[in-house]
């Protein structure tokens, strides 16, 4: 026993042949109780241990284009990679979840016999399927098939103990299981940059459908709990030298529930914890493949009757059961699946995330860092979900693997440098990769993946000077003068794109967004212009005064409802127009709004700047701009902003102050 009651028994007697029988009655106990148990004295090399888990690391650090060439070829295949949020173990105990926090490589027998059984018998395929080896780590395939052969030595004895618990000839499951179909895995559960969304797990509560599972675990937060008889959940412990072992459905229905297969789940690491490397957990899982129904089991199981009869069809439930964990959940109406947000940390990404998991949508969020946690925090709250994935827009393998990984359907490019006067004059050089070579990059794995839409950010300081002049900017009728890299590059990404959308027969369309502020909002080393709405508010929360070089008015738009309004636009229906402003078509002033912080903060004082004297707000360039043509964007998405100043302001000083 370990110190938490968990049992630990030791294999050496039935080795040496010293006690078969209390290795045997040890085990009847546990398998009729709980079906979990830990064992040493196994017989497996340190070695082999050592060398797969070390192989197994070495795969999942490799980069996403070099595992995507070992994915899952079709979705009733479990042998192959499986990418982080595709598999979804609760289903398999009839539940719904989120998908499962980890990623898996899986494979099934390495030396498939050339018998006709394996490969033309119904229900051959998938269940003896040819495995996907990838070409790194080196010496990756020698120590799987190794470590294979160990796990079935261990199997054979294993068998051969639950035949001598149940008073059969201790050679009596070995016939059933001389053609397994058995599958080993390795489980990587990544750190948790995005909190769980509620009901996610690393792996979620399900029973094992085969005959029993050896695992492997680790000492790490978060890891395998099993749950009792009374519905309380016990986390099993990590036996240096050992194995957890458990029974699955099939040896329980063997024995007529007298073995017991027993509910089981990897728990979240505490909120808080350390992001350290996690190593992989190593599972075995031990089936039959049943392609021809056998007789029943000749015996009469002690306490037990005749065991029951084995199920027929049972490699066809395994497809169906791996289906089942794998399908992805249905989109809302109108809505495409999973959307690929690049530039996802940022004051516009981080509000479309936010939008699509609002909206119950799965965003896959790309960046080059992890955004902070008041920003994931909101990903988290749901019904969507948001998988982060630390990744340069302008890799366009990685970029494309990452969409075909996750079954993204559409994307929407927002990566970009929002570059200042300072950054313009030391690293022209940089904001063109982002902002141009990064779009070709974009759209190039969108092009290899298949992807449906993609929506380009742009911005309305591609008008330049142009901005200052008449009622309202249309997009067909107002030229584009742009002046700073910013606006430059922007414009060259745009015309980039409008080109390679007809080369390349993709349908893209632009998104040029009036000038957005609000929640998420901050320096994130790549945006050099904070809104002046935000120099006020963090003034006004510091109880500093400030001086406004002007009035300020322009159709400013807050965050939450652009990333809204950028949502609505790549999921209409029909986009006759290439280019689309996103805004609210409303205008007001920054004077309008230090009004209101001054409502909000009695202590904030603000004034326009008198003649000569320095403004402490910076505008950026232009103070006033011209409001942006909305006709179009509500024409055809018939979208309307949720928010005015003041219910903007609310929101965001409700979130400032979390």
């Amino acid at each position: 026993m370990t110190d938490s009651g968990f049992p630990v028994i030791d294999l050496s007697p039935w080795y040496t042949g010293a006690d078969k029988g209390g290795v045997a009655e040890a085990i009847r106990v546990v398998c009729e109780s709980i079906g979990f148990f830990a064992i040493r004295g196994h017989g497996v090399p340190d070695m082999a241990v050592a060398a797969m888990r070390a192989a197994a690391r070495g795969f999942f650090a490799l980069p996403a284009t070099e595992k995507l060439r070992v994915a899952r070829p079709r979705p009733e295949q479990n042998r192959a990679w499986h990418a982080e949020g595709t598999e979804t173990l609760s289903r398999l105990a009839g539940n719904e979840s989120p998908p499962d926090y980890k990623e898996v490589f899986a494979i099934g027998p390495p030396d498939v016999p050339a018998d006709p059984y394996f490969h033309a018998a119904p229900g051959a395929y998938p269940n003896y399927a040819p495995n996907l080896w990838p070409d790194q780590p080196e010496g990756f395939e020698a120590a799987w098939r190794a470590y294979w052969r160990a796990m079935e030595d261990l199997q054979e004895t294993l068998c051969r103990i639950f035949a001598t618990a149940l008073d059969l000839p201790e050679h009596h499951f070995l016939g059933f299981v001389d053609k397994h179909c058995s599958m080993l895995r390795a489980l990587y559960y990544p750190p948790q940059a995005i909190s769980p969304l509620p009901g996610q797990l690393r792996a979620g509560a399900h029973t094992d459908l085969g005959m029993l599972t050896i695992l492997k675990n680790e000492a790490a937060s978060g890891g395998l709990e099993v749950r009792d008889l009374a519905g309380r959940w016990h986390a099993a412990p990590v036996v240096e030298d050992g194995f957890i072992v458990n029974i699955g459905d099939l040896l329980m229905r063997w024995t007529n529930d007298r073995f017991v297969s027993t509910l089981h789940r990897v728990a979240n690491p505490p909120a808080g914890a350390a992001a350290g490397d996690r190593r992989p957990a190593l599972h075995c899982l031990f089936r039959r493949a049943e392609l021809r129904r056998a007789d029943r089991m000749r015996a009469d199981l002690r306490r037990a009757g005749p065991a029951g009869e084995i199920p027929a069809g049972h490699g066809r439930r395994l497809s169906q059961r791996t289906l089942r964990s794998h399908r992805r959940a249905k989109p809302g109406r109108g809505m495409s699946g999973a959307v690929l947000v690049t530039g996802a940390g940022g004051l516009v990404g981080a509000a479309v995330v936010e939008a699509l998991v609002r909206q119950g949508r799965t965003a896959v969020a790309l960046d080059r860092a992890a955004p902070p946690s008041e920003v994931t925090a909101d990903w988290s709250a749901g019904p969507g979900r948001a998988v982060f994935v630390v990744q340069d827009a302008r890799e366009s393998e990685g970029v494309a693997a990452t969409i075909k990984a996750h079954g993204v359907r559409r994307v929407i490019h927002g990566a970009t440098v929002t570059a200042g006067a300072d950054r313009d004059a030391s690293d022209p050089e940089g904001i063109v990769s982002v902002n141009v070579l990064g779009t070709i990059a974009v759209l190039r794995a969108a092009r290899a993946a298949g992807v449906e839409r993609t929506l380009v950010l742009s911005s309305n300081a591609v008008y330049g000077p142009n901005a200052l002049v008449g009622d309202v900017l249309d997009e067909a009728a107002t030229q584009p003068d742009p002046r700073t890299m910013y606006a430059i590059t922007k414009l060259a990404a745009e015309r980039t794109a409008q080109r390679l959308a007809e080369l390349w027969s993709l349908e893209v369309r632009i998104a040029r967004l009036t000038s957005i502020y609000g929640r998420y909002e901050r320096d994130t080393g790549l945006r050099d212009t904070l809104s002046p709405l935000h120099q006020a508010t963090m003034a006004a929360r510091a109880g500093e005064a400030v001086v406004l070089p002007g009035p300020g008015r322009r159709d400013w738009m807050y965050s939450r409802d652009a990333g809204a309004g950028i949502a609505a636009l790549l999921d209409a229906p029909a986009l006759p127009e290439s280019v689309y402003h996103v805004s609210t078509g409303v205008t007001f002033t920054v004077a309008d709004w230090c009004a209101l912080l001054q409502s909000r903060f009695p202590r904030f004082a603000w004034r326009l700047a008198g003649a000569g004297e320095a403004a402490t707000i910076d505008y950026f360039g232009f103070g006033e701009r011209t409001p942006l043509a909305v006709t179009r964007f509500t024409r055809d998405t018939k979208f309307r902003p949720a928010f005015d100043a003041g219910q903007a302001l609310a929101d965001w000083i409700e979130w400032l102050d979390r």
